[in-house]
């Protein structure tokens, strides 16, 4: 039986970085894999550091984040790919301009600026392949993206450096309560945390007692429809999408673009 202070399930980002801070705190901490560390949606995303169109209630967290993507080396010891070119959602109509010009007066109101609303000629200036059609947008300059399976790579490096033990290819079958400790499989801790990203709820559920948080995400379906020029030559800019139809385009290094679209979730 392996014990520690903590036991984190799930080895994305998340339960990579919680492993990685508790052991600056001298927390002996062991992260459970399914599969292996960023083989999901960790490693594998747009890339994106942003608080462009973010939820109100998340900007305070994007800013403080922001901040610590600025000095990721510091706390990594690797780069992990972060640029900071900026970021910029693109109105492809009157009403969808309006909107964004709404939506950045509420901002000021509760003391936020950092999201800019600018015309056909300056969104040319920055995205010059952009299509004709688009009469303006929203950007926001500082905000960028990283390379995501560098990123876990990098944190996963640094909690085994710092003396956290992670088992991958290690499913978890159930969670057991023994006293004053949890028992997952051959692992034994007086703490777990669920770290499992989509997969969190069936985790949660293994242990009915628990108390669960529900939310609801809305999944955008596959783009469609053209809103730049076939050269795609955008100045290292990313592009996110229009308020109707989403978007998330990144600019990486090897000229892929990831466009998001609903997968089913297997089992954790």
């Amino acid at each position: 039986m392996a014990t520690a202070d903590v036991i984190v399930i799930g080895g994305g980002l998340h339960g990579c970085s919680t492993a990685l801070h508790l052991a600056l705190l001298g927390i002996k901490t062991i992260i459970i894999e399914k599969d292996h560390v960023g083989r999901h949606a960790s490693g594998v995303n747009a890339g994106g550091v942003r608080r462009l169109g973010r939820a109100l209630p998340e900007i305070p967290l994007a800013e403080a984040a922001l901040t610590g993507w600025q000095n990721i080396n510091d706390l990594v010891d690797d780069d992990c790919g972060f640029v900071s070119p900026g970021q910029i959602k693109v109105a492809e109509t009157e009403a969808e301009l309006e909107a964004l010009t709404a939506r950045r007066e509420t901002l000021l109101g509760l003391g936020f600026a950092h999201e800019e609303i600018i015309d056909r000629n300056q969104l040319r200036h920055l995205l010059p392949a952009i299509a004709d059609h688009c009469i303006g947008g929203m950007v926001v300059r500082g905000d960028g993206h990283a390379n995501p399976f560098r990123t876990v790579q990098a944190f996963k490096r640094k909690a085994v450096a710092l003396g956290v033990r992670i088992f991958e290819t290690t499913p978890v079958g159930g969670i057991q309560r023994r006293g004053s400790t949890w028992r997952v499989g051959a692992f034994e801790a007086p703490v777990i945390v669920n770290c499992t990203g989509a997969w969190g709820g069936q985790v949660a559920a293994m242990r009915p007692a628990v108390a669960m948080v529900h939310w609801q995400g809305r999944f955008w379906p596959k783009p469609s429809g053209k809103i730049t020029a076939s050269s795609m030559s955008w100045n290292h800019w990313i592009l996110r999408h229009t308020p109707t139809r989403p978007r998330n385009a990144p600019i990486l290094p090897l000229a892929r673009v990831t466009l998001g679209e609903r997968r089913p979730v297997s089992s954790p």
